[in-house]
């Protein structure tokens, strides 16, 4: 193989090396930038009667959401939980079981008087 010849294949081989590397990314993400969800896409407000939960806040740390937990216990909220927030990397403190609406907003009446303000969401949506 002649000096020539062998350049000519090194270079058609890093050419070739060079366009797999380029063009990888572009294929990857060819359908638009990657998603992720928003703090905003794993709360679902309630709209139906069923699987009704009181949200009491979303928090980033399971302490901070640990505190407001501890703080509706005393209040005489036993029932409130730290849970996911379903895949957004957050954390929030709940109380589930309402089956319809109209009870969840009476509980929400109910919390606002000794100033909470939980939101009615959809469990398991």
């Amino acid at each position: 193989m002649t000096f020539r010849r062998a350049l000519h294949s090194r270079v058609l081989a890093w050419a070739l090396a060079g366009s797999v590397a380029l063009a990888y990314p572009l294929v990857v993400v060819a359908g638009g930038r990657p998603s992720f969800p928003a703090p905003g896409d794993c709360a679902h407000p309630a709209t139906q009667d069923g699987n009704v939960m009181l949200v009491y806040g979303y928090f980033d740390s399971v302490t901070r959401a640990a505190g407001l937990r501890d703080r509706l216990q005393a209040l005489g909220y036993v029932h409130a939980e730290v849970e996911s927030d379903g895949g957004c990397g957050r954390v929030r403190v709940v109380v589930r079981g309402y089956p319809s609406l109209a009870g969840a907003r009476d509980a929400v009446a109910e919390a606002e008087r000794v100033g909470l303000h939980p939101a009615v969401e959809q469990a398991g949506s």
